[in-house]
């Protein structure tokens, strides 16, 4: 992994990362044109957006690694007596001038996006609070406190795709509950 750390408003940790076999991006962008864009418009993001769980082999593929990036990149996390998991995951796709608002979620200890596809003029992902963004580039995971204000300017291109969703942190002997 070749991940880099920043450090944001109140000394948090934002980490990005970078897939190795970009190939899945493809794929993901195939599997996408029969997504059906639930949310789209009627959140925070002002943006087509799929269902809050959106589930699918390829998605699977990205937060297992998210997971496996999160523990590498934070190794004062313990992995013996707590598990991490992807509680929420969905995508979101930017036309030109689509945004998403000012928010942050708020009662997950970690999120994260991953850009599928960022062509030339995507938006950075913006963190308000420290006035740090990070740039969209296709390939790139962000892991971030979920508590961090974060969003997307409007976007100057089109066809910006990510991946984003919320990690719980639970006792190993824990039941995981999804959301739907």
């Amino acid at each position: 992994m070749n991940i880099e750390y920043y450090t944001a408003y109140e000394n948090h940790l934002i980490t990005t990362d970078f897939f190795k076999n970009l190939l899945i991006n493809e794929k993901i962008l195939k599997y996408i044109d029969g997504v059906e864009w639930e949310n789209s418009y009627q959140t925070n993001l002002m943006a087509e957006m799929s269902s809050w769980n959106i589930q699918h082999s390829l998605i699977t593929e990205i937060t297992d690694w998210v997971i496996s990036s999160l523990i590498e990149s934070r190794p004062h996390l313990n992995a013996i007596n707590y598990s991490y998991h992807v509680h929420e995951v969905w995508i979101a796709r930017y036309s030109k001038n689509d945004c998403a608002y000012n928010h942050s979620h708020a009662t997950y200890p970690f999120s994260f996006v991953y850009f599928v596809n960022a062509p030339e003029n995507s938006s950075p992902l913006c963190f308000s609070e420290s006035n740090l963004n990070i740039s969209a580039e296709s390939g790139k995971l962000v892991i971030f406190p979920g508590n961090l204000k974060h969003y997307v300017a409007p976007n100057m291109s089109e066809n910006r795709v990510v991946i984003a969703g919320n990690i719980i942190i639970l006792n190993v002997d824990e039941y995981i509950h999804k959301k739907s």
